[in-house]
């Protein structure tokens, strides 16, 4: 008799094996100098925030993802918005 579960089960076995598989190649991607200047960039991670060299020093993002790449626009976003509050403070009321 066939079970109307393992269809389920055999997707969630080829899933976690799917994720074994991905963590493997962020951890050989991270390791690898190649991705690593002032900034980490590594298209085949597919975290976004990455431990830096140095797990004492924080996180950083993975500017090749593209939630990583967002974060470019919210930066310069922000620091636009502080320019033009720099030149043109609004009035105090």
């Amino acid at each position: 008799m066939h079970c109307r579960l393992c269809p389920a089960l055999d997707e969630k076995n080829k899933s976690m094996k799917d994720h074994e598989a991905q963590d493997k190649i962020n951890q050989e991607e991270w390791e690898n100098p190649d991705n690593w200047s002032s900034i980490y960039f590594s298209k085949k991670d597919s975290r976004t925030c990455v431990p830096k060299r140095n797990p004492k020093h924080g996180w950083t993002i993975n500017f090749a993802t593209p939630s990583g790449a967002r974060w470019i626009y919210y930066f310069s976003g922000f620091f636009y918005l502080l320019a033009v509050y720099w030149v043109h403070p609004l009035p105090l009321l």
